[in-house]
């Protein structure tokens, strides 16, 4: 599909998860609930991330994922 932009039908313009994406492997620490888990980032965009990882919280949790000095929050 070179020079075309796969469009998932599902998903609206102004659905946060069809914004760009990053391809990463970064591992980081997830925090949710008093809970502290080691997770993997697969992919970042500007409005979220594709987390793998043992027990992640329901979506819509309120979370902070850690990375050395760098960190954020979100649900």
């Amino acid at each position: 599909m070179e020079g075309k932009k796969r469009v998932h039908p599902e998903l609206h313009q102004d659905d946060p998860r069809s914004d760009p994406r990053s391809n990463v492997f970064l591992t980081a620490v997830l925090c949710a609930g008093g809970a502290r888990t080691n997770v993997r980032i697969r992919n970042l965009s500007a409005h979220g991330a594709l987390l793998e990882g043992p027990d992640l919280p329901a979506e819509g949790t309120v979370v902070q994922i850690r990375r050395g000095s760098l960190s954020v929050a979100g649900d």
